[in-house]
């Protein structure tokens, strides 16, 4: 399996270029005597990517400003899941024979 495919892009994830978050869903907080109360609901997960440098990303970055839900898969989410999007950050570079590359820097909301 691919380590990421949002859409029915693979992405070209840069070394060290991934990370995830686990976000709860729900309140936490003390009682007054001291003991946890919560109201967690749900455990969400949240990737953040950032591509390797591309020539031309425009088939990602149109995959990813579309409508969510998502598909998103690979080995980096453990499997098959709908994600909403967000575009971060497109970081331009200059390269060898004047073709500037760009990585594109995003998340990726479990729904």
């Amino acid at each position: 399996m691919a380590f990421l495919i949002v859409g029915s892009v693979t992405v070209p994830v840069a070394v060290d270029g991934a990370s995830m978050e686990v976000e709860q869903v729900g309140d936490r907080a003390r009682a007054f005597d001291g003991t946890m109360r919560s109201t967690r609901r749900a455990t969400k997960h949240r990737w953040k990517v950032k591509t390797a440098a591309m020539a031309s990303p425009d088939t990602l970055l149109t995959t990813l400003l579309g409508p969510p839900p998502i598909p998103c898969s690979g080995d980096l989410l453990g499997g098959s899941v709908q994600c909403d999007a967000e575009v971060t950050a497109v970081v331009f570079s200059p390269a060898p024979g004047g073709t500037a590359r760009r990585t594109v820097e995003f998340i990726l909301h479990e729904v």
